[in-house]
């Protein structure tokens, strides 16, 4: 997805303007960005210095539609809206980079340092649905009243909802359908409330190979909206060779392992 972004004319800003800008480049590492306003983009995004709004915006081309910040925290919304497009755009097979690639036989090959990600929001539907699946209706999770009694304040996600994240990454993207879970640690790190924008990622790490499969080690994170790590987890998982090939850098070129 291309982003452009428009600056107004800075006489007033009331906040960094520049630096939450970069931060928002950091949470959309899938986007291309772009200061050029004559460029047709997926998203323009408006950044005005104060209530002004005085960066105009009537010329910009935007696809899917201008996104205007006035203060800081404006920026918070912005990146959950883009996201929620990303996934959408995910959804109909629009915008994915091209990193899929096959042999001449139909196996899916994998590099390692190979990366794949998905985006969720998490709400109160999901929590709930989550609890009836598991039969873990711990109040923290579902009793607003009772979460208010805790050091959260409010209910929270359980953990192993927002884990799962990881491994429908794997299950779904990389490595992909056909991939068996064979071991995983996970790392609770900071809690998850509904409304929070999940975004899981998964990095192919390294590999062991044996006469039938390989063994893919993994590591997976999940980050909120506000760039904050959430959960980490190292993963084993079954690679069989009749499905994948795992292909190494030499000084020939790639090869397969």
């Amino acid at each position: 997805m291309k982003i452009g972004i428009k600056y107004c004319g800075g006489c007033n800003p009331r906040y960094q303007r520049e630096a939450e800008v970069e931060k928002l480049k950091k949470k959309l590492p899938d986007c291309n960005f772009t200061y050029d306003s004559s460029e047709v983009c997926n998203v323009w995004i408006a950044v005005h210095g104060c209530p002004s709004a005085c960066a105009h915006k009537e010329m910009l081309k935007a696809k899917d539609g201008i996104l205007e910040a006035v203060k800081a925290r404006d920026f918070v919304q912005i990146v959950k809206k883009i996201q929620e497009k990303l996934e959408e755009k995910k959804e109909r097979g629009e915008g994915c980079r091209p990193e899929e690639k096959w042999t001449d036989d139909g196996r899916r090959i994998l590099k390692i340092g190979q990366k794949a990600s998905c985006t969720k929001n998490i709400d109160e539907e999901g929590i709930t649905a989550f609890a009836r699946v598991t039969g873990d209706f711990n109040k923290l999770h579902t009793d607003g009243e009772f979460a208010r009694k805790t050091i959260y304040r409010r209910p929270v996600a359980h953990g192993l909802l927002t884990a799962s994240l990881i491994s429908t990454v794997m299950g779904t993207k990389m490595p992909g359908p056909g991939t068996v879970m064979a071991e995983i640690d996970f790392q609770f790190l900071m809690p998850v409330y509904p409304g929070d924008t999940i975004r899981a990622e998964v990095v192919f790490e390294s590999v062991r190979e044996h006469p039938n499969h390989y063994e893919g080690f993994f590591r997976g994170t999940c980050v909120n909206q506000d760039g904050v790590e959430v959960v980490a987890g190292s993963c084993r998982q079954i690679l069989p060779k009749k499905m994948f090939a795992v292909y190494t850098t030499t000084e020939e070129g790639e090869i397969e392992k």
